[in-house]
């Protein structure tokens, strides 16, 4: 589950890799401990990550050049 709240980019990679679950992240922008808005290649419309927030491929970089250290996140129900 994606924690609830009002939350600040703090950090940015073009590639992250995920130790606990062995995956690079593509344009992650970091928001909460270790809970970031990323790229992936498969975005159900159900609930299928670990709190990170997912994004389509094709819009991810978009999403990481609009998006800068201390852009405001709001993560809503």
């Amino acid at each position: 589950v994606t924690p609830l709240g009002k939350f600040h980019v703090y950090a940015k990679y073009l590639e992250s890799w995920s130790i606990p679950y062995q995956v690079w992240l593509p344009w992650a922008s970091y928001f909460n401990g270790g809970i970031a808005l990323h790229g992936f290649l498969e975005v159900p419309v159900y609930p299928a990550s670990h709190g990170c927030v997912r994004a389509p491929l094709e819009f991810a970089p978009t999403i990481y050049r609009f998006d800068t250290i201390g852009t405001e996140v709001d993560v809503v129900n």
